[in-house]
């Protein structure tokens, strides 16, 4: 009886550090979409020119947020998607419904406007698509700042761990976009001033 209660001990234990592991690349995906995401809109608001470097830039940025964005939402067999760290999924679901004003069809939607995007202008070459149409972004913020919480709150039911968990994220996620939008749009705006006068032939 007491062998049996320590296997059980262990497979728990096990299993609670593999989603440990999970969530902590989870947290990364999601910390390195929304600073790509940062990074885009500050391009775009600061940008004044038809500079070709600063436009490539701006749309790196925007796939890499997209792709970033679909390793949590896109395809389950994703190692980082939400559902392998999620555990009251309904819940999760009616609280994004909530925050994002839109309904269960609405985020089914959302999603498949999300990966279509990804699959026709970053992942591969849809030449049928002359024109792939950006949504705001908005939204898809708020599913991943959404997933944020959640991690943090799944974190917290983790018990009896080998290793403890030590969350060491930001504080607050929207305090942390503050912060990060203050400093890219200083980076960035001397990086233009200073490359401004710099011709682009090629």
């Amino acid at each position: 009886m007491r062998t049996r209660t320590r296997t059980r001990t262990k497979e728990t234990n096990r299993d609670g550090e593999l989603l440990v592991e999970i969530i902590g690349a989870q947290f990364k995906v999601i910390q390195d979409a929304l600073r790509a995401l940062v990074y885009f809109r500050v391009i775009r608001s600061e940008l004044d020119t038809d500079s070709k470097f600063w436009i490539s830039t701006g749309n790196t940025h925007l796939q890499s947020f997209v792709t970033d964005w679909s390793k949590c939402f896109g395809s389950k067999k994703e190692d980082t998607h939400r559902s392998k760290s999620v555990q009251n999924r309904q819940d999760f679901r009616r609280r994004l419904m909530l925050d994002t004003g839109l309904n269960g069809r609405s985020i089914k939607n959302y999603v498949k406007l999300m990966i279509s995007i990804r699959n026709q202008a970053f992942s591969h070459t849809d030449i049928s698509a002359a024109d792939v149409f950006v949504p705001n972004l908005d939204k898809a913020q708020e599913f991943l700042k959404k997933l944020h919480e959640q991690l943090r709150l799944e974190l917290q039911t983790l018990n009896n761990l080998t290793t403890p968990v030590m969350y060491k994220g930001p504080g607050c996620i929207d305090m942390w976009l503050s912060n990060l939008e203050e400093e890219a749009r200083q980076v960035i705006s001397s990086a233009m001033e200073a490359s401004a006068d710099v011709s682009e032939h090629q």
